[in-house]
C-alpha cells in the first residue's frame, strides 16, 4: 500500500517551493503537473515516482480533519495530500518534511 500524509500549512503549497525543496532532496528531481486540478508528481532522475502532491485545500470541517489524522490538524488551515508509492518511504516521507520546513508547516501520518 502507499503511505499517505498529509502537510498541513497557513498557505497553499507553492509549485515553486515544492520545486525547491525536490532539487534539495533529490538532486534533479522533476516536478510535473499532472493536470489543472493542482496534482504534482515528484520523480526522481531515473523516472521514478517519489511523491505525490495534490492540490491544497481548506479545512472547513475541523472535526473531519482530526478525525482523518493520528494527531489532529491543530489550528492549521491548509491541508496537502501526500502520497508515496509503494515501497520504501524513506525518500517521499524525507521530501515531505524538507518541503514542509520550507513552508513553514507539519506532516502528519494519515490514519
Amino acid at each position: 500500500m502507499p503511505t499517505e500524509l498529509v502537510l498541513l500549512t497557513r498557505a497553499p503549497l507553492e509549485t515553486q517551493a515544492l520545486s525547491d525543496a525536490a532539487d534539495h532532496a533529490i538532486p534533479a528531481a522533476l516536478v510535473v503537473d499532472v493536470d489543472e486540478t493542482g496534482v504534482r508528481l515528484v520523480l526522481d532522475p531515473a523516472g521514478d515516482a517519489v511523491a505525490t502532491f495534490y492540490a491544497t485545500r481548506a479545512i472547513g470541517a475541523r472535526a473531519d480533519a482530526d478525525h482523518a489524522l493520528r494527531e489532529g490538524s491543530g489550528q492549521w488551515p491548509c491541508w496537502t495530500d501526500v502520497t508515496i508509492p509503494y515501497g520504501d518511504p524513506t525518500r517521499g516521507r524525507d521530501l515531505a518534511l524538507l518541503v514542509a520546513r520550507a513552508v513553514g508547516g507539519v506532516v502528519k501520518e494519515r490514519n
